[in-house]
């Protein structure tokens, strides 16, 4: 099998494998709040937006598109992310971890710099027009 093959496999398989996840295990937790549920149209949105530009992105030749497919996917997990520390459905004090509820607000902090990052540096690849970089797998 070809690793472009391998590569949308892969993301196909992250789809529907996060949506079973995000819509049906993860409520079932009990540190999880009635508030998730308005949460959960940014996520799956995100999550399915994210990994569909993914797959163009693997078929698309032109450098480019390429850049703004990726850039609009990072552009939709940040969202994504920031909706759910503004929300923040979650209160682990309800199962005895009350600390966790800081430490997770902040991880979530942490993963929206990550993004943001992401995000500006292919915005500068794409500006600059570099090329994309093969990597070890690729013949």
């Amino acid at each position: 099998m070809k690793k472009c093959n391998l590569e949308i496999f892969g993301e196909v398989l992250g789809i529907i494998i996060g949506c079973v996840i995000t819509y049906y295990l993860f409520p079932r937790f009990s540190f999880v709040t009635a508030d998730y549920q308005s949460w959960l149209p940014f996520g799956i949105g995100a999550l399915i937006v994210s990994d569909v530009l993914k797959i163009f992105a693997f078929l698309v030749p032109l450098v480019p598109l390429v850049r703004i497919l990726r850039i609009v996917a990072h552009f939709s997990s940040l969202v994504s992310t920031w909706v759910l520390w503004r929300i923040f459905p979650f209160d682990f004090s309800l199962v005895g971890y009350a600390a966790l509820n800081q430490w997770f607000r902040f991880s979530l902090v942490i993963a929206i710099w990550g993004i943001g990052l992401a995000t500006v540096i292919e915005l500068i690849k794409l500006v600059t027009l570099q090329p994309l970089k093969k990597s070890a797998t690729d013949s």
